[in-house]
């Protein structure tokens, strides 16, 4: 089951990587210790590198890399991207940064004046490539998108008192929100069930949402709280100055 869900979505590190930082986010969730609620971004001022990670988070993993304080730290930092991606993620973005690139330089070259020839070896190895990004990438990286953005707005981080689930995410089913959430399965609307009741997979927790959400708004769980985003995802209601900080 594992391996599938790894082939049906190739971008996302190694499942059996995962499972090891998933059982601890939900023991340690928005604490400092929260890996996978820091790999989507929670607790990170919004900006350009927050949105670049919400999109190509090897990328963004790239970027971290390079602005590592001394090249030791570099080097693992990039090492540990390798490892995470390897073998499926390596092929997934390499067929994204192959498709990306190719048709940029087809379509600026004659704009420049140059002419472009692809040779046939060339044309049949995107022609794969196409068909790769067409039926598993793009469609994955608009889904990741969705859901990390739904994931890393709905949890706190930073300031969570340790193992109180009452303050480790928000309900947030907005209207606007619809768009991200069909990609999701209307994920921030019910993965705050999750936090109390982990064991029902994602369709009993929408078929229970409505019950679920009276008792957990009776029991104080937050609603639709969108000042997370000028917070950074923290649970206190004032607002975070990072300059000052450091």
């Amino acid at each position: 089951m594992m391996l599938l869900c790894w082939l049906a979505r190739p971008g996302m590190p190694s499942p059996w990587v995962r499972r090891g930082l998933h059982f601890h986010h939900h023991k340690e969730s928005g604490t400092a210790t929260d890996v996978e609620a820091w790999i989507t971004t929670s607790g990170n001022p919004w900006g350009a590198l927050r949105l670049l990670k919400l999109i190509d988070g090897f990328l963004f993993g790239l970027v971290n890399a390079v602005r590592a304080p001394g090249w030791r730290q570099k080097v693992k930092l990039l090492g540990r991207i390798i490892r995470l991606n390897t073998p499926l993620g390596l092929l997934y973005w390499g067929c994204w940064y192959m498709f990306l690139g190719y048709h940029l330089v087809t379509w600026l070259g004659p704009m420049a004046g140059l002419e472009v020839q692809s040779s046939a070896a060339m044309l049949q190895v995107m022609e794969v490539v196409n068909s790769a990004v067409v039926i598993v990438v793009a469609p994955n990286i608009i889904r990741q998108f969705c859901l990390y953005f739904i994931s890393s707005n709905m949890h706190y981080y930073g300031d969570v008192a340790p193992r109180n689930p009452l303050q480790q995410t928000q309900v947030m089913n907005h209207w606007w929100l619809w768009p991200f959430q069909l990609f999701c399965f209307n994920f921030g609307s019910t993965h705050s069930i999750h936090h109390f009741v982990v064991r029902d997979p994602f369709y009993l927790r929408q078929m229970t949402a409505p019950v679920a959400h009276k008792i957990m708004a009776e029991a104080g769980v937050r609603f639709n709280d969108f000042g997370t985003y000028k917070r950074a995802n923290r649970f206190g209601t004032e607002s975070v100055d990072f300059q000052s900080r450091g």
